[in-house]
């Protein structure tokens, strides 16, 4: 994945150390070469998603780079060597790429707004709707748009956000299969419970390839 962004970036929590270790383990078996960003402390745990999903973004704005990966510290990589050959189909007009996503049935979700297939590739699909942000590439000109346009301190949750207000004013890609899921276990996001989007993932990998 080095060769195809210019800034691998990866959120993690102070108070999760044991994440990092876990994230970095997964990173020297793909060899991916990541920088950790520091989540934003903030009284509750959706302040401190949306601060620091706009900070990286931000951050990311005072580098001299164009395309820019952003994960979190629970992501799994899965169908890895696949993406090398997936990556020469993926169009030259994108400027979002899930490399991992929740696309499954819900508010505005696949019933309502299905991935489309793209014309001369069985690699990507165009979402319109999309949640979770454990994997997203970005070209720098929508990070440009999303940093001016996110209201981030009505801390309107980010992945929800994006999706209903970005996804279908740009080229917005699905990876198919994904590549990238999440390590199951608890969430602080969601006041640690315990959490496994892995169905979700496996249910919108076998709708992609239907």
């Amino acid at each position: 994945m080095n060769e195809y962004f210019d800034k691998i970036c990866c959120l993690n929590q102070d108070t999760r150390p044991d994440r990092w270790e876990q994230v970095q383990a997964e990173f020297k078996r793909f060899d991916i070469k990541a920088e950790r960003f520091a989540s934003i402390p903030a009284d509750q745990p959706n302040k401190s998603f949306c601060l620091s999903q706009y900070a990286m973004l931000k951050k990311f704005l005072q580098t001299d780079g164009q395309t820019l990966l952003a994960l979190e510290d629970d992501v799994v990589f899965r169908n890895i060597s696949f993406f090398d050959n997936a990556m020469k189909e993926l169009p030259n007009n994108w400027h979002i790429l899930y490399l991992g996503a929740n696309i499954t049935d819900g508010v505005f979700g696949i019933k309502e707004n299905p991935p489309q297939k793209i014309s001369g590739t069985d690699r990507f699909v165009r979402v319109s709707r999309a949640w979770t942000t454990h994997a997203i590439a970005y070209r720098r000109i929508i990070v440009e748009k999303i940093v001016r346009a996110y209201p981030v301190h009505t801390f309107e949750m980010y992945d929800n956000w994006l999706s209903e207000n970005m996804l279908f004013r740009c080229n917005a890609y699905l990876v198919n299969p994904m590549v990238a899921y999440q390590r199951p276990g608890k969430s602080d996001l969601w006041g640690g419970i315990q959490t496994d989007y892995t169905g979700a993932f496996e249910w919108g990998n076998k709708f992609m390839q239907s």
